[in-house]
C-alpha cells in the first residue's frame, strides 16, 4: 500500500476521479484516519470493483481523499501552521 502512494499515475488517476483497479487484493489506503474507498481489484477467481449506480460516488470520494492530502493542500497547510495563520487554505 505504501510504494502505491508513492505512484505518480495512481497520483494522476486519482486527481482526476479514475477509480483505480489493482490485480490482486491489498490493504485498504488511508493517510492517518482518511481512508480511500475500495481497494477494488480483479484477480483471475474473485474480483471486488464497484457496480454501476456506485460508480459516480466513489469516484468523486477519490478525488476528493486526494485533494484533502494533495502536496500543494499540505504544503499550504504546512506553512499556515508555522505562520499561525488558522483556517488557510
Amino acid at each position: 500500500t505504501s510504494v502505491i502512494l508513492k505512484s505518480s499515475a495512481f497520483a494522476a488517476a486519482c486527481a482526476h476521479a479514475v477509480i483505480p483497479v489493482f490485480p490482486h487484493r491489498g490493504s485498504s489506503i488511508s493517510l492517518g484516519s482518511d481512508r480511500l474507498p475500495g481497494p477494488f481489484f480483479v484477480e483471475p477467481d474473485r474480483s471486488e470493483i464497484p457496480d454501476a449506480h456506485g460508480r459516480a460516488g466513489i469516484a468523486s470520494g477519490i478525488y476528493d481523499w486526494y485533494q484533502r492530502h494533495s502536496s500543494s493542500e499540505s504544503l499550504v497547510q504546512t506553512i499556515a501552521s508555522i505562520f499561525g495563520l488558522n483556517g488557510a487554505q
